[in-house]
């Protein structure tokens, strides 16, 4: 926790805003895609194990994971006082990111490679 005058916030600023643009851009393009899909799953199998669509598909997650870790630690930052629990808190979230993050990429690349 800071009283504001450390200006460790900037780069957190820049990164919530990086990842807003970002998924700004992907998100139609995900949700197009997949309103554009047939066959049903296995046409979302056959469409994510396209490359272009896999690489996509592997940032939008990875930009959407750490975007919610930036806004739940925002979140825990102004609402948690206590500092043992903030950090407690804080550790969790970014196991839980971390985990989804290991779990969707790898999901990713055994349907990308037929694994």
């Amino acid at each position: 926790m800071s009283d504001g005058g450390d200006k460790h916030g900037t780069g957190h600023f820049i990164a919530e805003r990086v990842t807003s643009i970002a998924l700004m851009l992907l998100t139609p393009w995900f949700l197009i895609s997949i309103a554009l899909l047939d066959g049903g799953y296995d046409g979302a199998r056959a469409w994510a194990a396209e490359p272009v669509n896999a690489l996509g598909l592997g940032v939008f997650l990875v930009m959407t994971l750490y975007h919610m870790a930036l806004g739940v630690r925002v979140i825990l930052e102004d609402y948690i006082f206590d500092r043992d629990t903030m950090r407690v808190l804080l550790g969790i979230n970014t196991f839980v990111t971390l985990t989804a993050a290991a779990v969707s990429v790898y999901a990713l690349y055994s349907i990308s490679f037929g694994g």
